[in-house]
């Protein structure tokens, strides 16, 4: 349980990374793309077109000017891995609950009472998972 809680917390940042176009437009400042663009609003709708991209189904990437043939192939290989650690995530999400469920089932009520031992084992797992 400990486990999948942990996977849970890293996969679900991860993952809202990926799907927030403030953290694209936050980056596109700090490396000043907007100075590659004659319109300021292009990397505004690139970065919705992006997450866009990410969170539905479609299989061709959107249209970026100046990308060349890799770099569309680069960001179709980037949606397989964002399409592979959402079902990472809904796996571990599966795992936890059905973990908590156990856990309760099987402590008898005392599940309340170790609740404080698996959240401090949560937290040294996440600090140490953090470290490495």
């Amino acid at each position: 349980m400990i486990l999948s809680l942990v996977i849970l917390l890293y996969l679900g940042a991860a993952l809202t990374i990926t799907t927030d176009a403030g953290f694209y437009l936050s980056e596109f400042e700090k490396l000043e793309v907007y100075g590659n663009f004659e319109n300021d609003a292009e990397p505004i709708r690139l970065a919705y077109e992006v997450t866009n991209y990410f969170m539905d189904g479609s299989a061709s990437p959107p249209e970026i000017e100046g990308f060349n043939q890799q770099e569309t192939s680069h960001l179709k290989d980037v949606k397989l891995v964002v399409f592979g650690l959402k079902r990472f995530f809904y796996l571990s999400v599966f795992l936890f609950i059905a973990s908590l469920v156990l856990a309760v089932f099987l402590s008898r009520g005392h599940f309340s009472r170790n609740t404080h031992n698996l959240l401090k084992a949560a937290g040294m797992a996440i600090l140490g998972i953090g470290l490495l």
